[in-house]
């Protein structure tokens, strides 16, 4: 499957993916959106790619016999649930599945807890309890939490029977294939190598970057003395992405800095300032980037008055989510001067 159509480029290309950053590095907003693709994606496989659907019912639904894995209908987000699959025929068998990358797991879709099956808002009371019989009349009654390993914490991956059901937990990393990936599941699998801290390492395979380490080791250190120079922040932690054809590697701008009295009043005191580093982007040359995170209608009005305090040194947009890009590809001076100038002036 080429770039032009691969998973990654339509999930940057959709209006899922958002830059809204907080504290913890993600918004919820962005980490549902996250979510949303992540089970349209997986449904969008299986319909399209018969040994992916037996490869999930196996090794996340826990289905022993998938010679008829046709006979199991797949339901995009029906009700409040992510995914339904649900098999009519003899042995008749409905199993939902929610799917968590980034958001916490709720109360209600948490088997272990008293919402799952008392409260009506509860997954579980949902599943057995519901008037239509859309669930309830199937024989056999399934619920699969699907989570990064890191969150799995005490969730069970033996089947734990809550009422009818039969509930479990698997990770992400239960989606890895051992032997020969077809195009379509190594495209949803590269997206989630992206997305997915435990499938990762997918990205870095017969990677040789030996070369490159005076590079990295001069990038950190331009970053680091910005940081503590400008920012005063000690040993700022690196944030990087890596998403296909398009990385960055970069340190943000903390909302408790010095200065920026005129941007901290415009924005959301929830989120850092900012972010700055280097970036490339698929179709365009690396560039130098200072982001500011506004997330309002002032990011135009606010675009144009750090357009002219910088004049010619960068270019300066507000982009489709109302935050702020400040870019340069080739400064006048170096790289820490052009950041250092660039902060300078906003502060």
């Amino acid at each position: 499957m080429s770039d032009s159509v691969s998973l990654s480029s339509l999930y940057r290309r959709s209006r899922y993916e958002r830059i809204e950053p907080l504290e913890n590095g993600e918004g919820k907003q962005a980490q549902e959106r996250k979510e949303l693709f992540a089970v349209a994606a997986v449904a969008f496989t299986m319909k399209h790619e018969a040994d992916f659907k037996r490869h999930f019912l196996k090794e996340v639904c826990g289905v022993n016999d998938t010679g008829n894995a046709d006979d199991y209908k797949i339901l995009l987000q029906p009700h409040d649930f992510d995914l339904a699959l649900l098999k009519a025929t003899e042995k008749s068998e409905a199993i939902v599945v929610e799917f968590k990358v980034g958001a916490d797991l709720e109360p209600k879709q948490d088997f272990r807890k008293k919402e799952f099956e008392l409260s009506p808002q509860g997954y579980g009371y949902q599943i057995q309890d519901d008037k239509e019989g859309k669930y309830s009349k199937y024989a056999n009654l399934k619920y699969v939490i699907l989570l990064p390993k890191e969150n799995q914490g005490s969730l069970s991956e033996n089947s734990v029977r809550v009422g009818r059901i039969q509930c479990h937990s698997r990770t992400w990393s239960r989606l890895l294939y051992a032997g020969q990936e077809p195009p379509l599941v190594e495209e949803l699998l590269n997206w989630l190598g992206q997305n997915v801290s435990e499938m990762k390492s997918r990205i870095y395979k017969n990677m040789k970057n030996v070369q490159s380490t005076k590079a990295a080791a001069e990038m950190c250190g331009i970053l680091s003395c910005v940081s503590e120079k400008l920012l005063n922040q000690k040993r700022p932690k690196i944030r990087w992405t890596m998403d296909e054809s398009d990385y960055s590697f970069g340190v943000d701008i903390p909302k408790e800095s010095d200065g920026f009295d005129g941007i901290r009043k415009q924005k959301n005191p929830r989120w850092p300032l900012g972010w700055f580093g280097y970036c490339k982007r698929q179709g365009n040359e690396p560039r130098l980037e200072v982001w500011i995170y506004i997330g309002s209608n002032v990011a135009k009005e606010l675009a144009e008055w750090i357009k002219r305090r910088l004049g010619d040194t960068a270019e300066v947009k507000a982009d489709p989510d109302s935050n702020i890009v400040i870019s340069c590809s080739q400064p006048r001076d170096g790289d820490m001067e052009w950041f250092e100038s660039v902060l300078r002036k906003l502060k």
